[in-house]
């Protein structure tokens, strides 16, 4: 099953396949986002969830603080689309 992502400041959208994270599926609709290490450490994809649910792997990504978190923050290269999602703030600093 696929979801549909939207990014909320540019109107951009692209499907998110099931196994993939939104990063991937991002560039795989040959959009261009920022990142720096692919394994949640360095905080580079950092995205606002503005609607809808994702998937997070464990508690370990140190690119991102709990409050952050709590805002709705999340790094795009670990997580998953679990619905459709509107993601805002791409690549700014929470």
């Amino acid at each position: 099953m696929a979801y549909q992502i939207t990014i909320g400041s540019t109107g951009e959208s692209f499907e998110a396949n099931h196994g993939e994270t939104i990063l991937e599926a991002g560039e795989n609709a040959g959009l261009d986002f920022p990142y720096g290490c692919r394994r949640g450490m360095c905080g580079t994809c950092v995205a606002r969830v503005v609607r809808g649910i994702v998937k997070m792997p464990g508690e370990d990504l140190f690119g991102l603080m709990d409050d952050e978190r709590e805002r709705g923050y999340i790094l795009m290269c670990s997580t998953y689309a679990a619905s459709d999602l509107e993601l805002d703030d791409i690549g700014a600093a929470p």
